[in-house]
């Protein structure tokens, strides 16, 4: 799987200040693009976690919330 959100979210300016001509708007999609890249990475990052890790943990005493 490609991950299209990986990368540094101030590479998507240009784009972003051509597409985007108000001041306004053009700083909310950049805020909102970065804070939602940052979330699918840690989504990500997370899902693939191998079950021996949570094997340890449960056995270290970590419990679901």
């Amino acid at each position: 799987m490609i991950n299209f959100f990986a990368h540094c979210p101030r590479s998507t300016d240009p784009l972003v200040i051509g597409l985007f001509r108000g001041r306004w708007r053009r700083k909310l999609v950049i805020l909102f693009y970065a804070g939602l890249s940052g979330v699918i990475v840690m989504y990500e990052g997370v899902s693939q976690i191998t079950p021996l890790y949570i094997r340890v943990a449960e056995t270290l005493g970590a419990s679901e919330l």
